[in-house]
């Protein structure tokens, strides 16, 4: 059965970010396409929630690239996954 996917408001707000970059600084089209990505591993990770990495914090946390600069963050409970944070793999190198 699959899990019913929640977002936390900081990843609803990295998520407008990153669209808001990708039509300001790129296109529309590349937007969709981010837009599109997320929406399909949203529905991968609905159906096989431990697809993503384990957190070495919690069994409970993973972590799963949506592109080669951006990773989703989420945490797994029994009948729902909570996408934690959208964050930028370049900024996170940087901390």
């Amino acid at each position: 059965m699959a899990k019913k996917i929640i977002w936390s408001n900081l990843a609803v707000d990295r998520y407008s970010q990153v669209i808001q970059y990708l039509l300001i600084e790129w296109s529309e089209r590349e937007a969709a396409k981010f837009i599109n990505l997320v929406d399909n591993k949203l529905f991968l990770l609905s159906r096989f929630p431990n697809i993503g990495r384990s957190s070495s914090h919690s069994p409970f946390i993973r972590h799963i690239f949506l592109s080669r600069h951006n990773c989703l963050t989420y945490k797994i409970e029994k009948f729902r996954i909570i996408v934690l944070d959208i964050y930028d793999t370049r900024q996170a190198e940087k901390n």
